[in-house]
């Protein structure tokens, strides 16, 4: 088994389940009593989360320096980002032994809690470098999910967590991204799902076993967080009926997930929305999170529905691929596109109807990403605003960026 493990067999599906809703809970409960300063539409925000504080990394350990800036026009041959489909099977196996080799990494002690409220786990200080993604995930979880953070936070996210693949484990591709909208007739028959021991991401789960992925090329890996466990998946085609993670009810119980994934859709949320960021993001997170984010983290079921560590499963990565070339191809639609970025700071679960991409203050691209110290500085907006770094800021003089890549297909869903 992958580094990382320190049970030796599993826990039960039911004590992770039990074990995450009182984490989520209690995070929700802290965060609730912790922010004694009721915000107002006027509150603005410049800086959301500062990294540089006074937690220094020990000499030696991972964390990782920003790449150089690029300036505009200076990204003349981004990396391309493909479909899984279209990989070679070397291809995706190089993916995948990067991915194993990350995990693999022993725990860097650059990591830290950046989160004020609790209910999130201890760090566990035997886990893998890939674990302290996870962990990342689940200490930003506040600030990057249903906030306006949420797309530049993952942009730089995948793009950090690609670099690793690249530096640390000479992996030599790019990230792949999985295009749902081409799985639509049938989801749960995606050749994503693939039980190849070596190239295959694995299939599903069953009743009987616990909903342990049992085949494909991370049959066998533990992942730390939130307790030690393997990887599950739970396909639920319909995945609205119960709601366990929000505080609110989904309106429409009997939706399907493929619903929300159709080329027709998507290709709507890019075509509308013009120069207005807040309503593109509000559209992919759908009323009450019923959108196609949430909807196939759902119909995936397992980790991926878990909102916090959800970055054990693979398919995470390649989940949030498609959704930053949704984002990407929105910006490419109109120049006002590519400047639009506004919505809240702080995550607003209970007045979601009225604040469905967070609640002041408000952000601006001057906006700091949390890190949670696997980046040795500050990430800001303006930094991951266009994924060819061609962003220009006419109001505070900022141009250029730090990514370099692009998209197979940028023209439709």
């Amino acid at each position: 088994m992958l580094r990382g493990s320190f049970v030796s067999s599993p826990l039960p599906t039911l004590l992770i389940h039990i074990m995450r809703f009182v984490f989520f809970t209690t995070a929700l409960t802290l965060v609730s009593a912790y922010d004694l300063h009721v915000p107002t539409p006027n509150d603005e925000v410049v800086v959301v989360a500062s990294t540089t504080n006074e937690h220094t990394p020990e000499a030696g350990k991972s964390v990782y320096s920003a790449p150089p800036v690029i300036n505009p026009g200076d990204c003349t041959k981004p990396a391309v980002r493909r479909e899984w489909r279209t990989l070679s099977n070397a291809d995706k196996k190089a993916w995948i032994d990067a991915l194993k080799c990350v995990g693999n990494l022993p725990h860097s002690d650059s990591l830290y809690k950046t989160r004020l409220s609790g209910g999130i786990p201890l760090i566990n200080e035997t886990s893998s470098h890939y674990d302290d993604w996870t962990y990342a995930h689940i200490d930003t979880y506040t600030k990057s999910q249903v906030t306006a953070l949420f797309f530049p936070w993952h942009r730089w996210y995948l793009d950090s967590f690609e670099r690793v693949l690249k530096t640390r484990c000479n992996f030599n591709g790019t990230m792949p991204y999985w295009n749902w909208s081409l799985d639509v007739a049938d989801l749960s028959k995606s050749p994503i799902f693939d039980s190849d021991p070596v190239y295959g991401l694995g299939t599903w789960g069953t009743e009987d076993n616990d909903w342990f992925v049992a085949d494909g090329a991370f049959n066998e890996t533990i992942r730390a967080y939130p307790v030690p466990h393997t990887i599950r998946r739970q396909w639920t085609p319909q995945p609205f009926g119960e709601n366990v993670l929000f505080p609110f009810e989904y309106p429409d119980k009997e939706a399907w997930a493929n619903e929300t994934a159709t080329h027709v859709k998507i290709q709507a949320i890019i075509d509308g929305n013009r120069g207005d960021s807040d309503m593109f993001f509000a559209a992919i997170e759908g009323v009450r999170e019923q959108g196609v984010r949430n909807a196939i983290q759902l119909a995936v079921g397992g980790d991926l529905a878990d909102p916090t560590p959800n970055p054990a499963d693979p398919l995470f990565w390649l989940h949030h691929a498609m959704l930053d070339r949704v984002f990407a191809m929105w910006q490419a639609k109109y120049p006002e596109n590519a400047e639009s970025y506004s919505g809240g700071s702080m995550q607003a679960l209970t007045q979601v109807d009225e604040w469905p991409t967070g609640l002041p203050p408000m952000v601006n691209t001057k906006s700091l990403l949390p890190v949670s110290g696997l980046e040795e500085h500050d990430v800001a907006v303006e930094q991951v605003m266009s994924i060819t770094s061609n962003y220009k800021n006419k109001w505070t003089g900022f141009a250029g960026g730090r990514l370099c890549y692009t998209y197979d297909n940028m023209l439709y869903a």
